[in-house]
């Protein structure tokens, strides 16, 4: 492949990051479509020109979604895999790239998101502070990055309670909020989480470093923890995050104070036989 034809697809690759990197950064409803819930995973990978790969999987209606690849060539290597799980509210994501002969370039990210439509209906008194996390978890080296977006969007008012995205991100990030959702006895409220994340590791002709890794596999989660009296469901029928604060699990009795719970019982039992 000659060096113009090798330009032409550095300029689509810059392109088509850039769309995505506008797509992360807009809203959930621009995002997400028209229909009320989905999930979507895209991976592509090229190396030095050659061996470029695309593939998507999910979508509208979909409730969770996976896609990877594991491209090779005489220029070295990418690998990458992503997947949205709207059962739980997470999403992860995975790129590596190396290079066998130095001033190649390679380009190599996947992208996960997943988006609902929740309702909440307070049973009791008006109900306002609602406590909501967003974690992300992974690492990267090289030039390996990661970028986010998270929402919680306000149907009824037409309004973002949450509304956040971070580019270029290296480490771990924890966030959290409280939103005011106003809730009403008996009125049902209506909102749209959108979550998106996208891994890059790219390398540049003139890089030192050979190698390149973002690893958030394990990484963006949504939690909340919704009042006392709260009900809750979804579009998807199965949105189901995590709480903030673990449900306290009750410590097993040890064998000891069941030893002393027998004896007592036979010695009453011994004081009625008499």
């Amino acid at each position: 492949m000659d060096i113009c034809a090798i330009n032409h697809m550095k300029d689509l690759i810059i392109r088509k990051g850039f769309v995505i990197a506008v797509a992360l950064a807009s809203s959930a409803t621009v995002f997400a479509g028209n229909s009320p819930f989905g999930a979507k995973t895209n991976t592509f990978a090229s190396i030095g020109g050659y061996g470029y790969v695309e593939r998507s999987d999910g979508g509208d209606f979909s409730k969770k979604a996976s896609s990877a690849l594991n491209e090779s060539g005489s220029f070295g290597s990418c690998a990458n895999s992503a997947y949205g799980n709207l059962a739980t509210g997470t999403l992860g994501a995975f790129a590596a790239s190396e290079r066998s002969r130095p001033f190649n370039w390679m380009s190599n990210e996947a992208q996960a998101t997943i988006w609902d439509i929740v309702i909440l209906k307070a049973n009791g008194n008006n109900l306002s502070n609602i406590p909501l996390q967003f974690e992300l978890d992974g690492s990267a080296e090289g030039n390996g990055r990661v970028d986010f977006s998270v929402s919680f969007y306000d149907i009824d008012n037409s309004v973002y309670l949450v509304n956040r995205s971070e580019f270029g991100v290296k480490d771990k990030l924890k966030y959290d909020s409280t939103i005011d959702a106003d809730l009403a006895p008996l009125v049902e409220r209506h909102f749209r989480v959108n979550m998106s994340i996208r891994a890059k590791a790219d390398i540049y002709q003139n890089d030192v470093a050979n190698s390149s890794t973002a690893d958030y596999l394990n990484t963006l989660h949504f939690r909340w923890d919704l009042p006392k009296g709260v009900e809750f469901s979804s579009s998807s029928g199965v949105f189901n995050p995590e709480a903030i604060t673990p449900t306290p699990v009750p410590e097993p009795i040890s064998l000891a104070t069941l030893g002393v719970g027998f004896l007592t019982f036979r010695l009453c039992r011994r004081r009625k036989s008499r």
